[in-house]
């Protein structure tokens, strides 16, 4: 707006020089300094239009690309869809797809059919607004599990957030407090997995929190740069929970999800797994 004032400024000066030497020249139209003086002007006034149109040009091209740049919210439907499409065996593993913003939201409760989980992460993508309640929703999440969840099979709840936790009631700026919830609930069981994953770098998340809530849960809570990371992450936290379940260390030369699914059938044990996904406001900004 500064710059916008500014340039509206020298457009008026402009203006006033060219008119000052029509002037001038109207009373002596062969005076050489008049003559200079109006081309000088007018040179002036159309660099100047030039200048602005050039910037807009720019702020339209940003915008366009703003627009067509994935949002935070593509990227962790994206991560989670691969999971599910490399790892989930139909009729034999189960997922789930749940949202945290002003409340926790289940978009897709346990269901054995990928079709349906992908159905359901669409959804998610769609409906992204609020604040950020997520130390409450993961309470939510872990007694739906024992609620919903398969006690005979291992449990894998993977947990995404950009931001801090500003709307939670019961556990409200106690990190603490939800992680040692966590550990002696879900993560009491050893054969459970779980990760708390923050995107972002300074202010935009609580680092601290989030490592506190993963020390008092036993479980990791790692940090990343930005959501573009995220799906190699993703590849890890499989790799890791293909081992366990496999029973052995895994041998791959090439980390990727063709790999990992490849050694995913060799584990003969069902999963129940989650996607807790954070649908706040700022989750709608690129990634």
């Amino acid at each position: 707006l500064v710059a916008q004032a500014q340039a509206e400024e020298q457009r008026k000066e402009y203006a006033t020089a060219i008119q000052t030497w029509q002037r001038a020249l109207q009373l002596a139209p062969d005076h050489k300094i008049a003559r200079d003086g109006l081309k000088r002007a007018r040179e002036q006034e159309e660099a100047q239009r030039r200048a602005q149109q050039q910037q807009l040009t720019r702020t339209s091209q940003q915008a366009v690309q703003q627009q067509d740049a994935p949002r935070k919210i593509d990227y962790a439907v994206a991560a989670a869809w691969h999971f599910i499409q490399y790892l989930h065996r139909d009729g034999f593993d189960r997922g789930m797809v749940a949202t945290f913003g002003d409340d926790c939201r289940l978009a897709q409760g346990f269901t054995s059919r990928a079709s349906q989980l992908q159905t359901a992460l669409a959804r998610v993508s769609q409906s992204v607004g609020g604040q950020t309640r997520l130390y409450d929703s993961m309470q939510d999440i872990v007694y739906y599990f024992y609620q919903h969840g398969d006690k005979r099979r291992p449990w894998l709840l993977t947990v995404i957030t950009d931001g801090m936790d500003n709307a939670s009631q019961d556990y409200r700026q106690r990190p603490d407090l939800i992680g040692a919830f966590l550990g002696q609930t879900f993560m009491s069981d050893r054969t459970n997995f779980m990760f708390l994953i923050g995107v972002g770098e300074g202010r935009e998340i609580d680092a601290s929190a989030l490592a506190t809530i993963g020390r008092m849960g036993g479980f990791p809570a790692t940090t990343i740069a930005a959501f573009s990371l995220l799906e190699e992450l993703f590849v890890q936290i499989a790799l890791q929970v293909t081992e366990q379940l496999v029973g052995q260390q895994v041998r791959v030369g090439n980390l990727s999800w063709a790999e990992i699914a490849r050694v995913r059938q060799v584990a003969h044990v069902p999963l129940d797994y989650a996607f807790l996904i954070d649908r706040s406001t700022s989750m709608n900004s690129a990634g």
